[in-house]
This record gives C-alpha cells, structure tokens and sequence, in this order.
C-alpha cells in the first residue's frame, strides 16, 4: 500500500455537517475487501472499495482527486481510495516496482507519503 496525505485537511465536523444518509455505505464489503488484500488477490478489489464521502470531501482538499488520479493512471495501482473521512489516500499496488516508482514520484509532489504491507493476520477480540 502506499498512503498519499495532502497538505490540506478535511475538518471532520464540517464534512459530517454537509453529510445525508446517502453518503454513507452499509459497510457489507468490507469484509470481504479485507480477505483479499489479506490474500493477495487484487485484481479483484475494485468491486469492493468504495468510500461514499469522498465527492463532498473534495470541497475541503480537492488534491485527493489528482493523487487518486496519478496512482491509477501514471503508476497502475489496482485501485486507490480516500481514507476515512480524509485527506488521505491509499493506493493498493500488485507489483513492487510501481509501488517505488509511485513512492518516488509522490515523495516530490506531497508532505507525508509512506509504504505499508498490508496486515496479514486479523485480529479478533
């Protein structure tokens, strides 16, 4: 994974304020999201990744929009996401070499960029 964070924030109570019941998922594909990043099989996790906040979070850090747009087109992830409520954005990679050609790139262009492995076990309560 690789984590994008711009220099502008998304004021949470602001976003939530702005926010309809339609701007929130059921959360049924989570699960199923987090079994195949867990098990590598990313070719198919654009079915499941969505995050209904993201269009009304763009009033607030509209740089989110061009990072999501360079990890896909310039640098083939398999998908990227914003993160919670933002300004964050990940990018699911299934090769290594796009993941440190997006880190390079990314390191110039924005403060806080980081490469994360995905956790691999699950943690139960």
């Amino acid at each position: 994974l690789l984590l994008v964070k711009p220099d502008e924030s998304v004021p949470t109570k602001a976003l939530f304020s702005i926010l309809d019941k339609d701007d929130f998922s059921s959360g049924e594909d989570s699960k199923k999201l987090a079994d195949l990043i867990t098990n590598r099989e990313l070719t198919n996790i654009r079915d499941h990744m969505v995050n209904k906040m993201y269009k009304k979070s763009l009033k607030f850090a509209p740089a989110m929009e061009k990072i999501i747009s360079d990890l896909e087109d310039k640098f083939s992830c398999e998908k990227a996401l914003m993160s919670g409520a933002g300004s964050a954005v990940f990018g699911v990679f299934s090769d290594k070499e796009s993941l440190e050609k997006a880190y390079d790139y990314f390191c110039t262009k924005y403060p806080y960029v980081i490469k994360q492995k995905p956790v691999t076990s699950q943690f139960h309560l």
